[in-house]
């Protein structure tokens, strides 16, 4: 019943036009249905208030993958339960809008912390990613050092893990300057290193000498 529920709802929403410009920047090989972001949520919340069982969604498509996150987000389980159906789950992502978008729904679970960080070290490029946007997100801000130390131990050349790293690197630079400023030359990773100064210089919140500073730095 909660298969066909979720089915008739994407079809019944689906925006083609919406999907066609969805594909282009989330690169999925997934089937998208092109349904907005507002309206996969208010769907899901309804499906938490219906006492759905997450092992009942289907997980076939983009917007079934982002349903069964946000429904899992937004229900009253343990943090040790919703681990355990997250690591279900992320073994259907195969972009980074799944992670970055059911992450940032993730709150609470500062107790699994350890689970987050061990998935830094599993095989899939979008597992690694959870777990850095996991520690970026919710731990950055009490522990730079820590998370930064974490995820540089991470070492990947998968696009989607470099750029959440530089991400990470960047948002800690807003956070400590100088700690990460004097770590970029440590950071060899010619990628790596560029677009974490690129994505600091990007934030307003990196003053305009501090960019100069920051762009002597980059690997030619």
């Amino acid at each position: 019943m909660v298969k066909e529920k979720v089915k008739k709802f994407l079809l019944e929403n689906e925006d083609k036009e919406n999907a066609k410009f969805q594909k282009r920047i989330v690169a999925t090989g997934l089937y998208v249905y092109g349904v907005k972001t507002p309206i996969l949520e208010a769907f899901a919340k309804n499906l938490v208030k219906e006492n759905v069982d997450l092992r009942e969604l289907p997980l076939e498509s983009f917007e079934e993958n982002i349903i069964a996150g946000f429904t899992l987000a937004h229900m009253k389980i343990t943090p040790s339960e919703k681990v355990k159906y997250l690591d279900t789950l992320i073994c259907h992502f195969d972009n980074w809008a799944h992670c970055d978008m059911i992450v940032s729904r993730l709150k609470g679970l500062e107790s699994e912390r350890e689970y987050f960080e061990r998935l830094l070290m599993r095989q899939g490029e979008f597992e690694k990613r959870v777990g850095i946007i996991y520690l970026m997100s919710f731990f950055l801000k009490k522990d730079v050092r820590g998370v930064i130390e974490k995820i540089l131990s991470v070492k990947d050349d998968a696009y989607y893990v470099k750029m959440a790293q530089a991400w990470t690197i960047a948002n800690a630079g807003v956070l400590d300057y100088e700690y990460v400023y004097n770590l970029l030359p440590s950071i060899e990773d010619k990628f790596l290193r560029n677009k974490s100064i690129s994505k600091m210089c990007d934030s307003y919140r990196i003053t305009g000498e501090q960019k100069n500073e920051l762009r002597k730095l980059r690997i030619k």
